[in-house]
């Protein structure tokens, strides 16, 4: 059964594109007090890994309108993975999934924001964005994610997490849409 699993694993990895053969090295990851059970536990590595892995299938989607300060501001966000594999996560971050490093992507953000119906911005919402809020760590290896739109001192914003996969390594920004433009904000 180790075998079983261990084989979907290295396809889902490869299936993905997410790394190559020749820099990871993948032992079996997984958790030997499983008891037999066919199913993976909730706090086991290797579902942890599966379930990063299938998130870069799902886009996020948001489609709202508020009236705002007398106006009717409509706002659409699409968060969605490059699949560049642009990022290389070293080992001192992923030993627990039992990987020499995880080779992953970029994700970005598609925004589009109408007053009174008139598009007034229309841009791509990057990692880099937030270059002046990021430590080296995030920087090199941190990616863009959970978009969150809330409301705050009058202008709609977006806050986002950037973090290294697969771990709890990471800092919440916001970008304050502010008209025909737009401001990173460190929180």
């Amino acid at each position: 059964m180790k075998i079983t699993k261990s084989l979907t694993l290295l396809f889902l990895f490869f299936a993905c594109n997410n790394i190559s053969p020749k820099d990871t090295t993948i032992n079996s990851g997984i958790n030997k007090a499983d008891s037999g059970s066919e199913k993976a536990s909730n706090n086991d590595p290797s579902s942890e890994l599966l379930d990063y892995l299938k998130s870069y299938k799902n886009k996020v989607s948001f489609d709202t309108t508020i009236e705002l300060t007398g106006n009717k501001l409509r706002l659409q966000v699409v968060h969605y993975c490059t699949f560049d594999s642009a990022i290389k996560v070293p080992e001192k971050y992923v030993d627990i999934y039992k990987i020499n490093n995880f080779t992953t992507h970029d994700f970005n953000s598609s925004i589009k924001l109408f007053k009174n119906d008139t598009l007034t911005l229309d841009t791509i919402i990057r990692k880099n964005d937030f270059d002046k809020c990021l430590p080296g760590n995030l920087r090199s290896y941190g990616v863009l994610l959970f978009p969150n739109i809330r409301v705050d001192s009058g202008f709609l914003n977006v806050d986002y997490s950037i973090s290294i996969p697969l771990t709890d390594v990471g800092i919440g920004v916001t970008l304050a849409l502010k008209g025909s433009r737009y401001e990173a904000i460190c929180r």
